[in-house]
């Protein structure tokens, strides 16, 4: 990270304006994850 960001980052969270990163629901990280998996498996199955 650039250190120009880290500054403007330390200060928004200084004013209360940056909160960072929402956590990741973890029912919905698997459910991607497997529509991904299931995705890649079926090009590479059309894509021979």
């Amino acid at each position: 990270m650039l250190e120009r960001q880290r500054e403007g980052i330390d200060i928004a969270k200084a004013d209360g304006k940056y909160k960072g990163r929402k956590p990741i629901n973890e029912a919905n990280f698997c459910k991607c994850k497997s529509w991904s998996t299931m995705a890649q498996a079926l090009a590479k199955r059309f894509l021979r």
